[in-house]
C-alpha cells in the first residue's frame, strides 16, 4: 500500500468535508474565523458540559463548540493544540488551544457570542446541505409481502391452494351460536380442500 498515496487521499478527504466562515465586526476591526468541528471535537464538547444543567448547559454547549471552532482571530491563527503566552507574573505560560479560548470567550459580551454561534449552526447546515448533494447509494427497501402470502399462512394451506374469499356476515342478524357454527363450517370446508389437494397430489405421484 502506498502510504503517501492514502495519507493524501485522507488528507482530501477531511479537506472537502471541512467549511470555514470569516465572521467581521468593520468597526470594533476584528475579523474571527470559524470551521466546522470534527466528531471527537463534539464528543470533547460533550464531555466537558456533562456536569451542566439548564440554562448553564446552553452557555456552556455555546462557549464549548466555539472553542473548538474558532481558527483565526484577525491575524492570529490557532493551528496548534498548545497556545504559549505570557502570563500575568510575565512568565510564559502553555495552555491548550482549547482552554486559552474557552477562557477568552468567557469574557466577552453575549451578544457576541450568539452572533458567532449562529454563524456556526449556519456553517454546519451548509456542510450537511453539500453532503445530501453529493451522495448517492443504492437504497434497499423491503418488498411487501404478498397478500396470498399472508392469507395462506393464516390458514396453513399449501402456496397455490385458493383460499376461500371470506363472506362477511351483518353482525347483528347472527346470534352468538350461529356465528359459532359458520366458522364450524368455514374451517371444515378449509380443511377438506387441503385433504382433497393433498389426495390429488399422491394420485399424480
Amino acid at each position: 500500500m502506498d502510504t503517501n498515496k492514502l495519507n493524501g487521499l485522507l488528507k482530501s478527504i477531511k479537506q472537502q468535508f471541512t467549511l470555514s466562515k470569516k465572521i467581521d465586526f468593520d468597526e470594533m476591526g476584528i475579523s474571527i474565523t470559524i470551521e466546522t468541528i470534527t466528531t471527537l471535537e463534539e464528543l470533547k464538547v460533550l464531555e466537558a458540559i456533562k456536569d451542566f444543567e439548564g440554562g448553564s448547559y446552553m452557555e456552556a454547549l455555546k462557549k464549548s463548540s466555539l472553542a473548538y471552532a474558532i481558527k483565526k482571530i484577525n491575524d492570529v491563527t490557532f493551528n496548534e493544540d498548545l497556545v504559549e503566552y505570557d502570563g500575568a507574573d510575565g512568565k510564559l505560560v502553555k495552555e491548550s488551544k482549547y482552554l486559552f479560548l474557552l477562557h477568552q470567550i468567557e469574557g466577552w459580551p453575549s451578544a457576541i457570542r450568539d452572533v458567532l454561534i449562529v454563524a456556526f449552526n449556519n456553517l454546519n447546515l451548509e456542510l450537511e446541505s453539500k453532503v445530501n448533494q453529493n451522495v448517492k447509494f443504492e437504497v434497499f427497501t423491503v418488498q411487501p409481502e404478498p397478500e396470498t402470502a399472508k392469507i395462506h399462512k393464516d390458514v396453513n394451506a399449501p402456496d397455490g391452494f385458493k383460499v376461500l374469499d371470506k363472506v362477511e356476515e351483518p353482525e347483528g342478524e347472527l346470534t352468538e351460536t350461529e356465528k359459532l357454527n359458520k366458522q364450524v363450517e368455514k374451517e371444515l370446508e378449509q380443511a377438506q380442500q387441503i385433504i382433497n389437494l393433498k389426495a390429488e397430489e399422491t394420485i399424480k405421484a
